[in-house]
């Protein structure tokens, strides 16, 4: 069983302070992606038991960032420093074959990529050094899904990004899984006995 957790005090979290988690939009699955464990790993998830079980190692030895789930949750969507991968999450065990997408390029000279995060447009857009490029077509596998990493930048000047963005769960986009809750009914009980020296 990994060990997710450091008791030293110096150092929360040891070699999982860092990185991303990120549940799918459906709930079921969680991905966790850590630069300094260099580990991307996939869970289940039973949200009706707030459970997460069921282990699956994606990659090692890299310096894993950003992740970001496919709509359709077939594929994953990974960052390192100077790469973004593409994984099919769907074969048991995973399949370690990864897709890099690229070309990478930096305008601003800057080689790393940081966060992932998918829009409500359902694309997935990457944090590119100080732009920020989208993955137009995330569920098409390998070179159809159209990431360019020297793409135009969606941001207009003077907004830019580093390595980060919004952590905005997937799920809030899917309007029909989200249950509204009903307008609250005011209920008020009034006692008309009164009591000497009670309140």
């Amino acid at each position: 069983v990994r060990q997710y957790v450091n008791a030293q005090l110096k150092n929360p979290g040891g070699n999982y302070g860092l990185g991303m988690i990120k549940f799918s939009a459906s709930g079921n699955l969680l991905a966790m992606a850590n630069p300094h464990s260099k580990v991307v790993e996939v869970f289940d998830v039973d949200l009706r038991r707030g459970r997460i079980f069921n282990p699956r190692l994606v990659d090692t030895a890299r310096q894993f960032y950003g992740i970001a789930f496919s709509p359709s949750e077939e594929l994953l969507y990974v960052t390192t420093w100077n790469e973004v991968l593409q994984y099919d999450v769907t074969s048991v065990p995973i399949n370690t074959s990864r897709t890099v997408l690229g070309p990478i390029a930096s305008a601003s000279g800057l080689e790393f990529r940081g966060g992932i995060q998918r829009g409500p447009d359902g694309v997935i857009y990457v944090a590119d050094s100080t732009c920020l490029r989208p993955i137009p077509f995330p569920d098409q596998r390998g070179a159809a899904c159209m990431y360019i990493g020297s793409s135009p930048n969606v941001l207009r000047s003077p907004t830019h990004t580093l390595i980060g963005l919004p952590n905005i769960i997937d799920g809030q986009y899917l309007t029909t899984q989200i249950e509204p809750c009903l307008l609250p009914v005011a209920d008020v009980v009034c006692d008309t006995i009164v009591c000497e020296q009670s309140c």
